[in-house]
């Protein structure tokens, strides 16, 4: 019996790296079809950046309009002919930061929300938002 290492060749083991990239490719499809993605509801649209942050935050207020026509500013009834000048008052020195949130009984005429509208952008208001409920 001769056990000499001269005639035999050695085998240099190695890595299959196609099983490797199997592997990881299996594991992104993976990955890419059980991952939840968080899409924001609304119209797609691309937004721009800024490197600045807003130097005095925004005041928000809420007027609520009820189904019989009601309106209330920040939780306070008001008359229609009062609204202005008192949104004026609350707002203070017009900053373009202000933040007014409409909301709106989904009973209401169009044309009282769009008249609440017109005498916010006329008291100073430059930012307007509809509250909403969100679908079941």
């Amino acid at each position: 019996m001769d056990f000499s290492t001269e005639n035999n060749q050695y085998i240099k083991p190695e890595v299959s790296i196609v099983s490797l990239i199997d592997v990881v490719l299996l594991l992104l499809v993976f990955f890419m079809l059980t991952t939840n993605f968080v899409l924001q509801s609304g119209i797609e649209v691309k937004l721009p950046q800024a490197k600045q942050a807003l130097t005095k935050p925004a005041t928000e207020l809420t007027v609520t309009i009820t189904q019989k026509g009601k309106i209330f500013l920040n939780q306070q009834p008001v008359q229609l002919g009062e609204f202005a000048a008192l949104l004026k008052q609350r707002i203070g020195a017009a900053s373009g930061n202000d933040l007014l949130v409409i909301r709106a009984d989904k009973r209401v005429e169009h044309g009282k929300v769009v008249q609440i509208m017109d005498l916010a952008k006329g008291a100073g208001i430059e930012r307007l938002a509809i509250g909403t409920q969100v679908k079941p």
